[in-house]
């Protein structure tokens, strides 16, 4: 009974989430945006390198700047606070980085620490500079969902985007575009409206195949 509860409890948060286009005046719980802070530091990521790194923006000010960098989309100045996800590109091709990264792993003796690492290594510069950017920035779309499936679970709003303008908001935001770059922005807060779209997704027949 207790599983079909939470099974059901996890449905109608999936639900309730959408891509919200304006959000009202009330604001995040500090408490609550903790926790939703730690479920996007807690989301997996590619040979556990967490090379992702969070901005929240709560100024109002900065919002509205960054909203004439988004196309002037309302969700960004109206929001509670916008997350921007940034890939630690520079991060994942310094040894020392690597090396601190692998070390924390529990229970490898010397010899597995050291394979495990040149692995990572070898993964790493076996790809072009283009190749290892577009893969750290999909980096961030696994810390966004987990960021926003929480949000969802606590009855919090939340609309992803890749709408802006890339350079001139890592500009904006003291990036270089290089070794830091966007991968993703979130705002997040409460919907403005108790008006939600209908969810329109395929049938689950045409979505899965059981083989």
């Amino acid at each position: 009974m207790h599983n079909q509860q939470i099974s059901k409890q996890i449905i109608e948060a999936m639900n309730f989430r959408h891509a919200c286009k304006e959000f009202s005046s009330q604001r995040i719980p500090d408490s609550e945006l903790q926790v939703l802070i730690e479920a996007a530091r807690l989301a997996p990521s590619s040979y556990g390198l967490e090379h992702i790194r969070l901005l929240v923006i709560k100024d109002e000010n900065k919002k509205q700047e960054l909203q004439k960098l988004c196309y002037n989309q309302k969700q960004v100045g109206t929001a509670s606070v916008v997350a921007v996800f940034v890939a630690d590109i520079g991060a994942i091709q310094c040894d020392g980085y690597i090396d601190h990264i692998v070390r924390r792993k529990a229970g490898k003796d010397e010899a597995q620490y050291a394979a495990y690492k040149q692995m990572v290594q070898n993964r790493i510069n076996s790809v072009s500079k283009s190749e290892l950017t577009e893969w750290s920035l999909k980096q961030g779309f696994l810390s966004a969902q987990s960021m926003m499936d929480a949000a969802a679970f606590l009855g919090i709003d939340s609309c992803p985007m890749e709408g802006f303008e890339k350079a001139n908001t890592e500009k904006f935001l003291g990036l270089d575009g290089v070794n830091k770059q966007i991968s993703i922005i979130v705002p997040f807060g409460y919907r403005a409206s108790n008006t939600q779209p209908p969810k329109l997704r395929m049938d689950t027949k045409d979505f899965v195949e059981f083989i």
